[in-house]
């Protein structure tokens, strides 16, 4: 009995509450179209895209510091060479995907962009390769 208690218990918390969902479907619906029939909300929705990305780059760029955070003694163990490597391999990678629409313009540099990300994958496994052999 008291099992089948918790089980209607646990129904109950996990319940789907249909309206609710379909009323954010349909204000999704008419935001979709306010912004493709309404003159002028390109502009509104460029600026909700840019205010989510950085949103976005925020919330990554602070994943990064607490993980530096939780691992510092790990990061300090890896020696100074195999640290400067890390932390080189890292900002060309960052420099790499933030210049990638310059970067994919023409032929020669897109292929300097495959070379560059590639350089700096492998300078992550070799980081990680010494990480592994401690």
């Amino acid at each position: 009995m008291a099992r089948h208690l918790s089980q209607i218990a646990i129904l109950q918390v996990v319940s789907v509450d249909t309206p609710k969902n379909i009323r954010n479907i349909v204000i999704l619906l008419v935001l979709a179209a306010m912004v493709w029939l309404l003159p002028g909300a390109g502009l509104g929705s460029q600026a909700a895209y840019t205010a989510l990305i950085t949103l976005f780059v925020v919330g990554m760029l602070f994943f990064g510091y607490r993980m530096y955070l939780e691992h510092r003694e790990t990061f300090y163990s890896l020696g100074k060479k195999t640290r400067v490597l890390l932390y080189g391999c890292v900002a060309l990678a960052t420099l790499v995907l933030v210049g990638t629409p310059r970067l994919w313009s023409s032929g020669i540099w897109s292929a300097l962009w495959v070379r560059l990300l590639g350089l700096a994958g492998w300078g992550f496994y070799v980081v990680f390769r010494a990480y592994r052999r401690y």
